[in-house]
């Protein structure tokens, strides 16, 4: 996967641009807090002025975490989010694929959102439901 450009980089995460209205979100091995989940999902937000609706591949490096007071923010607040058009959870252990399962399950989401043990295939299905929605 070849990213065109990084737009932001924390100790908790890389947002950068794969292309057009793609973006990749890494996370590192760092448990997310809440404020840093909400500035994230702010630059996401922005996206849309200039993309329009925004197809966000999610990477994790093997100990990523999410505090538990983010979890319940996302979980109530994830209907909000009509900037994006679908999410792809790349998530290869086997460990953190139930717990993300989970998370979509209870998750209020507009958005489509799948789960993929390889980044690529979740690039094919973000644009397959990129071209659905045009």
């Amino acid at each position: 996967m070849q990213l065109i450009e990084t737009i932001t980089e924390t100790d908790y995460y890389i947002l950068s641009q794969i292309e057009e209205h793609y973006f990749n979100v890494h996370y590192k091995n760092k448990e997310l807090p809440l404020q840093d989940y909400l500035v994230l999902i702010g630059l996401a937000e922005g996206l849309r002025n200039t993309y329009g609706k925004v197809y966000l591949l999610y990477t994790q490096e093997p100990n990523f975490s999410i505090e538990t007071e983010t979890w319940a923010y996302i979980k109530e607040n994830a209907h909000r989010y009509k900037f994006i058009g679908a999410n792809a959870l790349v998530v290869v252990d086997l460990p953190q694929r139930l717990m993300t399962k989970l998370y979509t399950f209870f998750a209020k989401n507009n958005a489509p959102t799948k789960i993929f043990t390889d980044p690529s295939k979740g690039l094919e299905w973000l644009k397959e439901i990129s071209r659905l929605n045009s």
